[in-house]
């Protein structure tokens, strides 16, 4: 015979289980229905969405804490601390003749951006060796994938700008960045047949885990690679293809369809929508600055060039068309979408309009239009140095709250349980 006591343990013990499995069934039910293709809604309304990507994979407060508050999406950040970084870069190369020490401040600058970009970059690296079945998992959908490109973008500019230029390691960042090219064939495959998978059309999100070989290319070039080397060239003229085959369905999807209910990355991930475009045109003018020189060399730029300007524009005008839903959304992950993609185009920009004889990257260009184009190319840069410090401060100051918050919450709990 049980007492009344002993029953009431047992009852609330079977009682905590059933909750255990329950939970456990939705938690699978959830993620199924992440990798299930909704014909009614694009993969990016479902998904881009990272505050609710996180809610829907981590809702379980006792998911680890690298987890809840690393997601995928935090290589976004990543990324654009090393694009602010490029910009500094650039302009410390503009500068012919500093007379006030202004290139120490900018390199300063360039230095923290990057130093910052990698730190975040090695805590998502810690969260993927502690806790790979997370990462396992997000691979199988085509959203957490594009975060993973990201992931990757950094890792080259890492063994670039880090490893190579600044430790000196030269050995190591050769080896790392023909991993690098490795691992982007390896990412680029597991990404199409998720999306095959999922039937999943081309969208902005495409772009991170895909012409990130452009990526390739350039960091060959800042550790020393020729611009002819097999591999440099051979990654910019796969990003070309990339980017004839998959720029135009974006820009059509995007831009094709105004009512809010059927638009395609209908919240600020529509940013990314300008990467390929600008990237290439960078990729380019770094492949030109290492001595690669062809004869259609001062044509490819101006083409190159005048795409990139072309689908910034695009990826404005889309963002303008979205702007209710971003700003009832509200500010979130995803508007670090803006930050890379803006400052591969500012970057473009100044080296199209840099002076032929201290930039061989340059088009042959009127004074008149140069002028213009170079405050173009100005206001761009400065307006994205803007957006990319006050996204990223914004999302610290969250996570510090958050963690406060956490520490709070523990330190409260710890309290009541020895008072008890």
């Amino acid at each position: 015979m049980l007492t009344a006591k002993q029953s009431d343990h047992n009852n609330s013990t079977l009682f905590h289980e059933q909750t255990d499995v329950e939970k456990q069934e939705s938690q699978s039910k959830k993620i199924a229905s992440i990798t299930r293709f909704d014909s009614q809604a694009s993969t990016t309304a479902i998904l881009q969405d990272e505050s609710k990507h996180d809610s829907t994979t981590y809702e379980d407060d006792r998911a680890p804490w690298l987890v809840r508050h690393v997601p995928p999406g935090i290589n976004g950040l990543s990324l654009g601390l090393i694009g602010l970084g490029s910009i500094f870069f650039e302009f410390e190369y503009e500068i012919q003749h500093d007379t006030f020490n202004i290139n120490y401040i900018i390199q300063i600058l360039a230095w923290c951006s990057v130093c910052l970009g990698g730190t975040i970059f090695f805590f998502f690296c810690m969260r993927i060796v502690i806790h790979p079945q997370f990462a396992l998992l997000e691979l199988k959908v085509p959203v957490s994938i594009s975060a993973y490109g990201a992931w990757h973008v950094v890792y080259l500019f890492v063994c670039a700008r880090l490893i190579h230029e600044r430790f000196r390691a030269y050995s190591a960042a050769s080896i790392l960045w023909y991993i690098g090219a490795i691992l982007q064939v390896i990412l680029i495959s597991v990404f199409f047949h998720a999306c095959w998978k999922t039937k999943t059309y081309p969208e902005p999100f495409w772009n991170p885990p895909t012409i990130n070989c452009a990526v390739v290319a350039i960091a060959g070039c800042l550790i020393g690679a020729s611009p002819t080397h097999w591999l440099v060239l051979g990654s910019f003229i796969y990003a070309l293809v990339l980017q004839i085959l998959l720029v135009p369905p974006q820009v059509y999807r995007v831009l094709r369809r105004s009512e809010p209910d059927k638009q395609v990355a209908p919240s600020a991930s529509v940013g990314m929508m300008q990467a390929p475009a600008s990237l290439n045109a960078l990729t380019f003018g770094v492949m030109r600055r290492s001595g690669f020189s062809s004869s259609l060399d001062d044509e490819l730029t101006d083409v190159l060039f005048i795409l990139s300007t072309f689908v910034l524009l695009c990826t404005l005008y889309a963002t303008w068309v979205r702007r209710k839903k971003i700003y009832t959304k509200g500010f979130g992950l995803d508007w670090v979408a803006f930050t890379f993609p803006t400052s591969s185009s500012a970057v473009a920009a100044l080296q199209y309009t840099s002076p032929v004889d201290s930039d061989p990257a340059a088009g042959d260009l009127g004074s008149n239009w140069n002028k213009v184009v170079r405050i173009y190319a100005l206001i761009l840069s400065v307006a994205t140095i803007f957006l990319i410090m006050g996204i990223a401060s914004r999302l610290f100051f969250r996570l510090a709250k958050n963690t406060s918050e956490i520490i709070m919450n523990s330190r409260l709990v710890g309290c009541f349980s020895r008072s008890k």
